[in-house]
């Protein structure tokens, strides 16, 4: 993908890898969206990038197939693409008709889906339920019985 991007002259920048969350809302603040592409093959639960971009309101392109493909298609947080020259065009084509509307829609919805389906309160929520249904579960972890 890289090498696409810089053969068509196309501006990026990568940063690598950021774990300082003020540097990451530092450089996040300004995007539209956020690239999540993986190899064909690849298949993967959801990123830690993913989940970045969402909680900061950025859209996903995505490649990834499996959990990250499948919240993209329920939620519509994103937009799916293959790795094949016809989808990435057809890519280029989505985002280059975007009006600003469109893309704070889409923005709004990104953020929506991380704080509804992926933040701590809803995991926490849900991890609360569980051991509370299962009260024999949750005493033998309070006991300390594996």
């Amino acid at each position: 993908m890289l090498t696409r991007i810089k053969n068509n002259n196309i501006k990026f920048h990568n940063y690598g890898v950021i774990f300082n969350e003020d540097e990451k809302q530092k450089i996040m603040q300004n995007w539209d969206l956020g690239y999540n592409g993986q190899n064909d093959n690849m298949v993967a639960g959801l990123s830690y990038k993913s989940l970045d971009y969402l909680s900061y309101g950025i859209p996903l392109l995505n490649s990834v197939q499996s959990d990250t493909w499948n919240l993209i298609e329920k939620k519509r947080c994103g937009i799916n693409f293959n790795n094949n020259k016809h989808s990435l065009r057809k890519l280029v084509e989505i985002i280059d008709k975007m009006t600003i509307s469109e893309i704070y829609e889409v923005k709004c919805v990104a953020l929506d889906t991380f704080d509804t389906v992926l933040s701590w309160n809803v995991y926490k929520k849900k991890m609360d339920a569980l051991f509370e249904n299962n009260t024999k579960y949750k005493t033998d972890i309070i006991k300390g019985v594996n």
